[in-house]
């Protein structure tokens, strides 16, 4: 029976690979890989190159063996090279259990569910024709599918090229078959933080998990973008709460910024857009306004911020882990304001620390003028980093390197200081920390 079965399999094999002109001469064996990678979503294929497979009339014919090392999950696959071109593939087709070349099936295995976390992969390949054998080895990981969510400016241009190359450094792929990077793009004016939350809830849905192979993915939100997702996962949107693995802040107004009611209440053009319901939602939920110096700090007349409150008040599913980044400028004139005194709007300015628009203590969800810390927030935090004396407007692509070996699982970083004695992008004490 094991013979009759080996001589279907090689004669389908013939017929899946029938012999070009250019099929190689007798000679040392030799095995590469050119390439592993995702396709179609859910196929993990393996793309190698073969020399001297064919065999002498008084030897076996030389056979290929594929080995995959996917989690927990071992993959093994062979079959004899007969009249086989240079360039051939491994599909290991993930949910329906079986290895295929030229769509033959030639194993099969314990299907595989879809991702949960990033998947440590080791891919071997043997060939063995005689006494001799020739293998190759390559050892990677299968990313999670992570969406960058960018800020209330993004309508103004094309995706920020900076961030997707320091992910595409360390693996990410936002094009191909099997991309695992995407970029939601939403309109900074005319729609809510609820509305756009939706469009954003559709899109995972639509075009991110039909395109891989994952139950479970990391959400990176750049200022307001952030506050897009962190709003699917506290209301747990169509089971944001687990599905989302990673949750990187990088910049994000987790308890408003002062900037975005001074807008609002600017005579500028660009006042039209901080009236809109998305920027009204980035204004703060902590006390900014005094009418003298020396008195408490309070919230000005129809100031308050109810849907991000609201939101804050919302606990955060246990399985999310969060990341924050923000930016700590060191003097210049780009300081951020903490609180107005005198007339709403456009009172005198009282700075505390950050990028010029956000405080650090709101990207963190420290207590402000007397407000309480957004416990809810800071509970599930993992790791809080400072980037450095950047302003907002840069933080993003500053921090993208950092962001990327975090969803990555790795923490490196070249930075430089941030401040004298602190190392920007190191884990520190007190705002700087790691647990």
């Amino acid at each position: 029976m094991a013979r009759k079965t080996l001589a279907v399999v090689t004669v389908l094999l013939l017929l899946a690979f029938a012999a070009p002109s250019d099929v190689l001469a007798d000679g040392d064996p030799t095995i590469s890989i050119r390439a592993v990678g995702m396709v179609d979503g859910h196929v993990l294929e393996v793309d190698v190159a073969a020399a001297g497979v064919d065999s002498e009339s008084t030897e076996a014919p030389a056979t290929a063996t594929l080995n995959v090392s996917l989690g927990a999950t071992a993959v093994r696959a062979a079959f004899p090279l007969v009249h086989m071109p240079f360039h051939f593939a491994w599909a290991v087709d993930l949910p329906a259990g079986v290895v295929r070349v030229g769509g033959v099936v030639i194993s099969t295995f314990s299907p595989v569910l879809p991702f949960t976390d990033n998947v440590p992969v080791s891919v071997e390949v043997m060939l063995e024709r005689g006494p001799r054998i020739v293998t190759d080895r390559r050892d990677g990981t299968i990313l999670l599918p992570t969406v960058i969510v960018p800020g209330l400016l993004n309508m103004l241009g094309a995706p920020n090229a900076h961030v997707l190359a320091a992910f595409r450094r360390v693996g990410y792929a936002d094009t191909g078959p099997g991309p695992t990077l995407f970029w939601f793009a939403y309109p900074g004016s005319g729609r809510t933080l609820q509305e756009n939350a939706a469009a954003l809830t559709h899109f995972v849905r639509q075009v991110v998990l039909p395109k891989t192979y994952a139950a479970r993915i990391n959400v990176v939100g750049f200022s307001s973008g952030g506050l897009l997702a962190r709003w699917e996962v506290a209301y747990d949107v169509d089971g944001w709460g687990t599905l989302v693995n990673r949750l990187a802040l990088v910049g994000v107004p987790n308890e408003g910024a002062v900037l975005a009611y001074q807008i609002a209440h600017s005579p500028l053009s660009l006042a039209r857009m901080g009236r809109g319901a998305l920027a009204a939602a980035e204004r703060p939920t902590f006390p900014f306004w005094r009418a003298r110096p020396g008195e408490p700090w309070a919230m000005p007349p129809n100031g308050e911020n109810l849907t991000l409150a609201q939101m804050n008040s919302r606990p955060i599913p246990g399985e999310v882990r969060v990341y924050l980044y923000y930016g700590a400028l060191e003097g210049g004139h780009f300081r951020t304001v903490m609180g107005l005194t005198g007339a709403p709007g456009r009172g005198a300015a009282t700075y505390g620390a950050g990028d010029g628009v956000v405080l650090v203590a709101s990207a963190l969800g420290e207590a402000i003028n007397g407000a309480e810390t957004v416990t809810e927030l800071t509970s599930h935090v993992v790791l809080a980093m400072n980037v450095g004396s950047v302003n907002h407007l840069f933080l993003f692509a500053k921090a993208a390197n950092l962001v990327a070996r975090a969803m990555e699982d790795s923490f490196e970083t070249n930075l430089g200081p941030a401040r004298p004695g602190v190392g920007a992008g190191q884990p520190m004490t007190g705002r700087d920390w790691i647990r």
